[in-house]
Formats: structure tokens, C-alpha cells, sequence
């Protein structure tokens, strides 16, 4: 009975950290692969097949954000739940000359930013550059990729 407790304390300390190791194993084994936006859950704009989407300007748009294993023979496995598991957050850029505004949605198990989910708002017609970042708790990227974006005349 005495060997149990130590075992039970060390194994509570370190789950979370456990989390960690595993979604960072996957990124960096380079399974976290492909990313996927829903715009206002319809529209779909995946990095498997495309590296740019266009919303019309003076809109509001809500975002979510699933992340993917594109394997070599086609078979796709949705990794998303692993991220909010790990409480890991998205972070995402707008990287254009105008002035259009994201604004995160909800929340990880920590109260904190987790990004899988966000409101975009848009003003005049623009291009640029979405830069979303998967990172973990110590703010290392594990993943990223950037979307061209164009914001057209409505």
C-alpha cells in the first residue's frame, strides 16, 4: 500500500505534462498536417487542397478551426480534440495593410484563449495573409500555416 501513494501523487503531477509530449510527438512527427476553416460553418477552405479564401468586406464572419492528419494514402484523422485536451491555443495574424479585426471565441480548460473558434470582421476591400499558429503552454509553435486572404467588395 505504501508504494501505491507515491505512484498516484507522481502520476497526477505529470498527466498534464504527459498530454503535452503526446500532442507535441504528433506535431513534430509531422502528423498535425492539414488545417481547415468553416467560415459561418458552410464555407470550407482546407490546406489539403487550397492555400487562400475570399469574404466579403464590410461582413462579420464566425471561424473554426479543425486541424488534421492528411496521411500518404489520402486518410484524413481530425486531431482537434487532442488540442483541446492539451490546452493548447491557435493564435492567428492578420498580416495586411487594412484594417480588418479577429477576435477569439473560446476558451481553454484554463479560462485562457484556446482560438479554435473566432469572429472576423471585415472593413474595406483588402488582401493579405491569415498566419495561424498552434501553440503550446510554453508558446512554442508546433504548427503553423498561412492562408492568403482576400477581402472583396460586397
Amino acid at each position: 500500500m505504501k508504494n501505491i501513494i507515491p505512484l498516484l501523487i507522481l502520476s497526477l503531477l505529470f498527466s498534464c505534462e504527459k498530454e503535452e509530449i503526446v500532442v507535441q510527438q504528433i506535431a513534430s512527427s509531422k502528423k498535425i498536417n492539414a488545417i481547415v476553416l468553416a467560415v459561418d460553418s458552410v464555407t470550407k477552405y482546407s490546406s489539403i487542397n487550397e492555400d487562400w479564401f475570399s469574404i466579403a468586406s464590410n461582413r462579420s464572419y464566425d471561424v473554426s478551426t479543425k486541424f488534421y492528419n492528411n496521411d500518404s494514402l489520402g486518410n484524413i484523422t481530425d486531431l482537434t480534440s487532442m488540442i483541446i485536451d492539451s490546452n493548447y491555443a491557435v493564435k492567428y495574424e492578420l498580416i495586411s495593410s487594412l484594417k480588418s479585426k479577429i477576435t477569439i471565441l473560446d476558451k481553454n480548460k484554463e479560462g485562457g484563449d484556446l482560438g479554435l473558434l473566432f469572429k472576423i470582421q471585415t472593413t474595406t476591400p483588402e488582401f493579405g495573409v491569415l498566419d495561424v499558429k498552434l501553440y503550446n503552454k510554453k508558446c512554442d509553435t508546433i504548427f503553423n500555416y498561412k492562408y492568403s486572404f482576400i477581402v472583396s467588395a460586397p
